[in-house]
């Protein structure tokens, strides 16, 4: 079959190029002008029949229908004969036959022409006046014809090829003297490439394509000769790079084993040896499943050879997970491996190269990892509260546990379908989107809702929600961590515990509002008692116990107008009861001055009773006994923030002074007959402080309580002046 294809092939396509192409321009050229002749040859063929055949045929036929139809009308048979006789004058007449109407056989007669060959037959139907009388067939030969026209075909065949053969020749000489022998030319000079004598340049010089030929030959040429004289210079670069290899190998941090194409160790680095427990002198040459032995490290059953896969299917491979390496010294190693086949120039694999890592550290991080996954994982569905991941960039939910599902009332498929906004109340829904993208924004230091919830069965819930953000190695931000409470139980017990507060709120307003009336009404009793008794002293009992009284009602004034009952601020109230107490004593004509400096500090209402009273039975004291009418002066009332002790309490100096005559040299509280001066001594016992007697700043007297209260709230001072 082979020396059939070949001799097939060498007389279709000859081995010179000079040959095969005039083979081809031959074909080109002969079967468009064979073709062209076939096709004129055959419309000039139908032609000529019907101008030499055809036509006159139909004439004759004409003719011989007029006067063979009167012949057959009369029955005249000699007449019908020289009719027919007279037509059998054309050599193309093969015969013509005339029958009646009846069929019968009217006139028939054979013409010189042979019935063989291509025949042409014209029929007709007979008529005379209106009547059909018979029937004419004419026969007649077109061999003749046609056969004058096959000799006019050769003649012309043999004109065209003789046109063919000029122009052969004529192709013949142009491609040998510009194609063949500048070709072989060129092949000489190939050869002498490839027998390496490279010293004599190519003189061929054309702006043709065999000119460009030559012209890269020529460079080729130069490059080989540049080639081989660098290549001592690459020989001794590849020995450097051998060597540089080596070091490499043997310095780089990855464990790295060499095979040959059978499995044989040829190479290993230092760390390939540590790993293995195997040097390299004892290594070498041994099979690599041997010195590489390796173990599922759950199963413990042996695991494949990788090199066996690269030289089965010829492309990189990586071991399985959990991959163990049995060192010879009986350490064991996790490692990550991948191999990859050794291929030379022709990129057939020569070898194996196994990289492997020791990757214990990481797999025992990943253990530790994966534990920790899980227990979040648990506590995520065990969570009494609910529990919830959703997408920031289109709020779709994302993860949920049981107890969101609980809250929410909605089952996983359902939830799946739902966004963060979509749960949210309508009413709520813009506010608290915006609040959630300030807290991602970092605008507000985190996200903190308590909001309502939509449920499947349409009843709004009351939850808690606080959000964390999961962000990517960029830092943005990518899903957020919900964390949901149910607090409609403690919203309705907030509520009824707010209902409760406001009924005791409006109890205590009106039972203060009821005490400082109360005690205003004693008050105006003893003022008017005092207007009707004649006694001095009586007057001024009753006075100072309208002041007392009036100090107890302002408290309880001050505790409803303010609204907060369980503390009040200290100064404010003092500075009114001071302000009234100096108002309603001071006389006429006395030229006394009131001076105010009050630290803002908030105590409860046991504190606030007895240093009101205090003040009071103090500035009393201060106008009765420290000042002549004729003489004015300054009382000086102060509460002084001390600050904190240290045990959650706070340190107060509460006093009053004056600028009048002062006290007398041996003036002790403890010694004093006056009804103030010792209810003064009591309620410095009362607020558990200490009293202090002496002369004040301006040189009269200054009486002064330091005491302890608890929650201090240290606030700015405040002065104010009230004259006469």
């Amino acid at each position: 079959m082979r020396l059939k294809l070949r001799l097939t092939q060498g007389w279709w396509l000859p081995r010179s190029l000079l040959r095969t192409l005039l083979v081809g321009v031959g074909v080109a050229m002969a079967i468009p002008a064979l073709l062209l002749a076939y096709v004129q040859f055959t419309r000039h063929l139908e032609t000529e029949i019907t101008q030499r055949v055809r036509e006159p045929a139909q004439q004759y036929a004409d003719v011989l229908s007029q006067g063979l139809s009167l012949a057959l009308w009369n029955v005249d048979v000699e007449m019908g004969e020289k009719l027919v006789t007279s037509a059998l004058g054309n050599p193309d007449v093969v015969n013509i036959s005339v029958t009646n109407q009846f069929g019968s056989l009217f006139a028939y007669k054979e013409g010189p022409a042979q019935a063989n060959g291509r025949l042409f037959r014209e029929a007709r139907e007979l008529h005379f006046n209106g009547r059909m009388v018979g029937h004419l067939v004419l026969q007649m030969s077109e061999e003749r014809v046609y056969q004058h026209l096959l000799q006019d075909l050769r003649q012309k065949l043999l004109g065209l090829l003789a046109q063919i053969a000029v122009s052969f020749a004529f192709m013949w000489l142009l491609l040998d003297r510009r194609f063949v022998r500048p070709l072989r030319a060129l092949q000489e000079v190939a050869g002498r490439f490839a027998r390496g004598e490279l010293e004599q340049p190519l003189a061929l010089v054309r702006q043709d394509e065999l000119g460009r030929l030559a012209a890269a030959l020529e460079a080729m040429r130069l490059d080989i000769a540049t080639s081989i004289k660098l290549r001592t210079m690459a020989e001794e670069q590849l020995r450097l790079s051998e060597e540089n290899l080596a070091i490499t190998l043997h310095s780089i941090g990855d464990a790295v084993i060499a095979t040959d194409p059978q499995g044989r160790i040829t190479r290993m680095n230092a760390t390939a040896q540590r790993l293995t427990a195997w040097p390299l002198s004892e290594a070498l040459g041994l099979p690599l499943q041997q010195v590489f032995k390796i173990v599922n490290a759950q199963t413990r059953l042996p695991a494949v050879n990788p090199a066996h896969l690269v030289m089965q299917f010829g492309q990189v491979v990586g071991l399985a997970n959990h991959t163990a390496l049995l060192a010879r010294d009986g350490q064991e190693y996790q490692i990550f491996d991948s191999a990859a086949p050794i291929r030379d120039a022709q990129q057939r694999i020569v070898g194996v190269v196994l990289v492997f890592s020791d990757v214990t550290e990481r797999y025992r991080a990943e253990a530790a990892l994966q534990q920790r996954e899980q227990e979040f994982r648990a506590f995520f569905e065990v969570a009494l509260v609910g529990l919830m991941q959703f997408s920031i960039e289109d709020g779709a939910l994302i993860h949920y546990n049981q107890k969101f599902q609980l809250i929410t009332g909605y089952s996983d498929e359902e939830l799946a379908h739902h966004t963060f906004a979509s749960l949210t109340c309508a009413e709520e829904r813009e506010a608290d989107w915006d609040m959630f993208n300030q807290a991602l924004r970092g605008e507000i230091a985190e996200y903190h809702s308590e909001k309502r919830l939509l449920r499947k069965d349409g009843a709004m819930i009351w939850v808690n929600m606080n959000a964390a953000f999961v962000r990517d190695a960029s830092g943005a931000a990518v899903r957020a961590v919900v964390v949901c409470m149910d607090i409609t139980a403690r919203r309705a017990a907030q509520e009824a515990v707010k209902d409760s507060l406001r009924e005791k709120v409006s109890l205590l307003n009106e039972v203060h509002h009821r005490v400082k009336n109360n005690l205003q009404v004693i008050a105006s009793l003893l003022r008017l008692e005092a207007g009707r008794t004649v006694h001095t002293d009586t007057k001024v009992v009753l006075k100072d116990m309208q002041g007392r009284i009036r100090a107890m009602s302002l408290l309880h004034e001050s505790l409803y107008r303010s609204g907060v009952f369980a503390d009040v601020d200290l100064a404010v109230y003092l500075r009114q009861l001071a302000t009234q107490s100096y108002r309603s004593m001071v006389l006429g004509e006395q030229a006394v001055e009131l001076v105010l400096e009050m630290d803002s500090v908030r105590v409860d209402m046991d504190v606030a009773a007895p240093c009101g009273l205090l003040v009071n039975e103090l500035i009393s004291n201060a106008l009765k006994h420290g000042f002549s009418v004729a003489h004015g002066g300054v009382v000086r009332v102060f509460l002084q923030n001390q600050g904190a002790d240290g045990n959650g309490t706070l340190a107060l100096r509460l006093g009053v002074s004056d600028s009048g005559q002062g006290l007398a040299p041996d003036f002790e509280v403890a010694n004093a007959s006056s009804l103030g001066l010792q209810l003064v001594s009591d309620l410095a016992r009362q607020l558990k402080g200490r009293l202090h007697t002496g002369a004040g700043p301006a040189g009269g007297a200054e009486f002064v309580v330091e005491f302890l209260v608890p929650m201090p709230m240290p606030m700015a001072i405040a002065a104010t002046s009230v004259g006469a």
